[in-house]
């Protein structure tokens, strides 16, 4: 949340009907799209 400039408040309240588990999946997913990006 910090680095994508947004509060871990608003994460959370967003992000809270999702389980922990699949919140991590989308978390590895998106930290792998941006690290793609930055290497090209």
């Amino acid at each position: 949340a910090r680095y994508l400039d947004n509060s871990e408040e608003m994460v959370r309240e967003r992000y809270s009907h999702i389980e922990a588990g699949e919140l991590g999946d989308v978390a590895t997913e998106a930290l792998n799209e941006v690290d793609s990006l930055n290497r090209k």
